[in-house]
């Protein structure tokens, strides 16, 4: 049976990967999700993992913005992708992300791990039939998305979210406010080293 839970178990569980501060650092950041297209311009990337929630849709929404649909039906025909959330395994929330997977034909996996877990990303590497180093993940989440796709070495690109004002405080407002100055702390070490 899936665990229906909100609470992320798996973020514990891999507090080795966020105390890892260079996992805090994405490849590439963007206001919007269309900055993806000059990123893969020229890029060795055949496949993309889109998180959901805020990269999307706004969170909880099952309508994908029409400027998000064409990006991505334009990227399409040249990359393989897939989804990729922490949701909870409900009935009500898995009919949500099958109404999102059929707005663009592209599914979404339903992992046990939830991310950061390296599992959840390979889950989704498997099911792409791609390297790690030839996919990128992209979301709206330095502690989920991008510390976990960095740990697996995937190219990261953190997007602003799409309406913040749609998080629920406890399960993403409150994280991402130690995201903000956790991000800047590991540029700062990242820059003084180099």
């Amino acid at each position: 049976m899936a665990n229906k839970s909100t609470f992320n178990i798996d973020f514990f569980l891999n507090l080795h990967l966020i105390l890892n501060i260079k996992n805090a650092i994405p490849d590439h950041q963007i206001n919007s999700l269309q900055g993806i297209k000059g990123i893969l311009e020229g890029s060795d990337i055949e496949a993309i993992i889109f998180d959901i929630d805020q990269t999307i849709v706004p969170f909880g929404g099952t309508t994908i913005p029409e400027e998000i649909q064409q990006l991505i039906r334009s990227l399409q025909p040249k990359y393989r992708m897939c989804f990729l959330s922490n949701f909870p395994h409900t009935e009500d929330r898995i009919k949500r992300i099958h109404a999102i997977e059929g707005q663009l034909e592209i599914h979404a996996i339903f992992s046990e791990r939830r991310k950061p877990s390296p599992a959840a990303f390979r889950l989704a590497l498997e099911y792409l039939g791609s390297e790690p180093k030839k996919t990128m993940m992209v979301g709206d989440r330095v502690l989920t998305d991008i510390i976990g796709a960095n740990q697996l070495g995937l190219q990261t690109v953190l997007v602003a979210p799409l309406d913040k004002k749609t998080d629920p405080f406890f399960m993403v407002t409150l994280p991402r406010f130690f995201e903000r100055p956790y991000l800047k702390l590991g540029r700062f070490i990242h820059k003084s080293k180099s």
